[in-house]
């Protein structure tokens, strides 16, 4: 028998979902952030955000060459994560890993001023995901609003995240 493997993504980063929430204080001035930004872009007739890799991500974070080839290379890009506002004091950034928690907390803590939106809870998703391809892994999205987890912890603190 075959053992499990970890899902791997495309640039090698672990599957491990998570989700970013934030405290929204004016809306309309956080898409007004959004619309300036040219890594933050939203598909015609679609009610999310979409975080691309950057110049500026990059510039904050070692990243893999994997994104250094998108970036550079005119590659299509990459989604680090998908943002989604539930409701007008409340945002949500779904990542597919870990490794992106801290590039993509560091990146919206300097760009998106703390009066407008500001982290203040991280929820992972404990369930180990094996034996799937990277495109047919469920999506963070999927994972947190569905029934698909099973087990979870309440969401802790952003302050708590500490990555070495």
């Amino acid at each position: 028998m075959k053992e499990p493997t970890l899902v791997q993504l495309n640039d090698q980063e672990v599957y491990f979902p998570q989700r970013l929430i934030y405290r929204v204080d004016n809306l309309p001035k956080l898409i007004g952030y959004f619309s300036n930004l040219s890594c933050i872009f939203q598909a015609p007739n679609d009610d999310r955000w979409y975080l691309g890799c950057s110049q500026e991500m990059m510039e904050m974070h070692q990243w893999s060459d994997y994104y250094i080839d998108a970036l550079y290379k005119n590659k299509d890009p990459i989604v680090v994560g998908i943002i989604r506002i539930p409701d007008d004091k409340t945002m949500h950034v779904y990542l597919r890993s870990f490794e992106r928690v801290s590039p993509t907390l560091d990146f919206l803590d300097k760009y998106i001023p703390r009066d407008i939106a500001i982290g203040s809870h991280h929820d992972s998703c404990y369930k180990v995901v094996t034996g799937l391809t990277p495109e047919s892994v469920p999506t963070p999205e999927d994972i947190f609003v569905s029934a698909l987890l099973t087990t979870s912890f309440p969401p802790h603190p952003i302050s708590a995240i500490v990555v070495i």
